[in-house]
């Protein structure tokens, strides 16, 4: 039997927010985080900094750009950006803190939040760990590298050797 809308309707938000896979953090107007999922705890490596402004949060969670040495700087945050009323797509952010010491590389997406009138409420942020996903994209990346010079040599002496078949 299919759930009604109603049995829909009756849903919790926050029950819904909690079980999903990604990371999912709401703040309020003034950047403070007001929810965190149990996703975004995980993939942060600890709980939320309900209690930190924006300028606290390269502290608490260790957040760096993707090259691991230059802290994230504080205006560029997806979820300060989006309390600002804009919308960003898969921000690359580096995690390192000591639950992800070789650090966890997160992709970030801000949404402002507007009530039914239009006015800005606080702002949403979704994400997800690509650690693994970027691994993978260098190792196929120096696979194909790898194979591209071997296969550089033979086929250097095959074309040469059919060059001077062709002119005989």
């Amino acid at each position: 039997m299919t759930p009604s809308a109603e049995a829909f309707g009756r849903l919790d938000l926050y029950t819904v927010l909690h079980s999903l896979p990604h990371g999912v953090t709401l703040a309020n107007t003034e950047g403070r985080i007001v929810f965190s999922n149990a996703a975004a705890d995980k993939i942060l490596g600890m709980s939320a900094a309900v209690e930190a402004s924006p300028e606290d949060w390269a502290d608490h969670y260790g957040v760096f750009l993707p090259d691991g040495q230059t802290p994230f700087p504080t205006e560029e945050y997806p979820l300060v950006r989006a309390v600002q009323g804009e919308r960003t797509e898969d921000v690359e952010m580096l995690v390192r803190n000591p639950q992800h010491p070789a650090g966890a590389l997160i992709a970030v997406s801000g949404q402002p939040l507007r009530d039914e009138g239009g006015e800005l409420i606080g702002a949403a942020v979704v994400f997800r760990d690509i650690t693994e996903l970027r691994r993978a994209q260098r190792l196929k990346d120096e696979l194909a590298a790898f194979i591209v010079h071997d296969l550089k040599n033979p086929l250097t002496a095959i074309i040469g050797t059919v060059d001077i078949l062709v002119m005989k």
